[in-house]
């Protein structure tokens, strides 16, 4: 799992010309891999490091979580765990299967995973293909899954602080879905509050809440995310109004 603290980015914002030191994070530069019971072959692909205020799952972590599925990937196995994701901008290794993609309202771009816990399968045609179902069917039981995990969050989850001193709210739910709140605006609105808000979704179990106007420290704060994060999620801003949610055009610069 990633994440990035409200205190990290106002440090940040501070001193943003300050040099960052990097360290790759597979331990002794191997490629740690192996087999586990049901017939999982995993092998861990190094991809570029990330920054030292950004977590993730350990190829231990996967492994365990990998341990505990059936090695078929049986449609009735995985469908409760089913979920729409935001594509990342990093594409995946070469020869990896492509991840079904989907449109969801409010007119986005979504891939169909399954959820592992600290990480996820990307469900391929070729999964669909031997399931029952058709991609309509696994997108609609994405939906419910991810209204469902979201009826679960509470408002008392949100850390609240202020970036420039401007008052911003923080979420990662422990559930993966923090981006994926997005698809879910009365759930968001009930998280959040009525007032209208500016939204982000940087990465897989992150979402931000901004007042309305801020839409050049939306932006910031994104082009910072990104920098620390090599798997963060397309630069998107979301305007909260209501029970709606639209996406709102980005700031030119993303720069203060």
């Amino acid at each position: 799992m990633r994440c990035m603290t409200h205190r990290t980015a106002a440090r940040r914002r501070e001193d943003r010309e300050r040099k960052r030191h990097l360290r790759p994070k597979p331990p002794g530069g191997r490629n740690p891999g192996g087999r586990i019971p049901d017939g999982w072959d995993f092998r861990f692909v190094p991809g570029p490091p990330v920054g030292p205020n950004v977590r993730t799952a350990s190829p231990d972590d996967i492994a365990q979580a990998l341990a505990g599925l059936p090695g078929d990937l049986g449609w009735e196995d995985v469908a409760p765990r089913v979920l729409p994701l935001a594509q990342r901008v990093r594409p995946y290794p070469p020869g990896l299967p492509a991840p079904v993609v989907t449109v969801v309202p409010p007119g986005l771009p979504v891939s169909l995973a399954i959820d592992i816990g600290p990480g996820h399968i990307s469900v391929s045609s070729e999964m669909v293909e031997g399931w029952p179902v058709a991609v309509a069917d696994v997108t609609a039981r994405a939906m419910v899954n991810l209204h469902e995990r979201a009826a679960e969050v509470t408002p008392e989850e949100i850390v609240w602080g202020d970036v420039d001193d401007v008052r911003t709210g923080w979420l990662q739910t422990g559930r993966g879905i923090g981006s994926s709140l997005v698809l879910a605006p009365h759930e968001l609105v009930r998280i959040l509050g009525d007032a209208p808000r500016l939204v982000i979704a940087p990465m897989r179990d992150l979402l931000i809440a901004l007042p309305p106007q801020e839409v050049e420290l939306a932006s910031w704060l994104l082009a910072e995310i990104a920098r620390e994060d090599p798997n963060h999620l397309p630069a998107r801003l979301f305007e909260l109004n209501g029970r709606t949610i639209a996406i709102r055009a980005m700031a030119s610069t993303g720069q203060r």
